[in-house]
């Protein structure tokens, strides 16, 4: 759930993940980017597939920028840097247990925003095979 404070001590009534969809039991990302964003990561399924990008514009409130960066199954554990602004670097994994592979994403804020994925850069970076 996503809750909001103004001092930290009192806070408002959350919001679940699941209000965006479909979410497993899978590591996510959360993040306040340069721009003042509120960045979320996580599959965005039942099992570890979809791998989505979401963008706030509201501290979560709403969250009206959505980009699915993999669709392959196995994909989990998401974590990001921001470089320099509104160039996101996003590592996660794919099929932990068997290949261990590290999957490596740098897309531009703006790209999520108009939902292009023409300047996604996409590698892999490390694998036990």
């Amino acid at each position: 759930m996503l809750f909001k404070s103004k001092d930290g001590k009192t806070w408002d009534v959350g919001k679940k993940f699941t209000d965006l969809g479909e979410t497993n039991s899978s590591r996510f990302h959360l993040a306040k980017l340069k721009s003042g964003r509120l960045i979320l990561i996580f599959n965005n399924a039942s099992t570890r597939t979809n791998m989505t990008i979401f963008l706030s514009n509201d501290d979560g409130a709403t969250w009206p920028y959505k980009m699915v960066i993999d669709t392959d199954n196995d994909v989990s554990y998401p974590d990001m840097i921001e470089s320099d602004p509104g160039i996101l670097n996003i590592v996660y994994d794919y099929a932990r247990a068997t290949a261990g592979t590290i999957n490596f994403v740098t897309i531009k804020e703006s790209d999520i925003i108009v939902n292009s994925k023409t300047e996604v850069f996409r590698t892999k970076i490390s694998s036990l095979q």
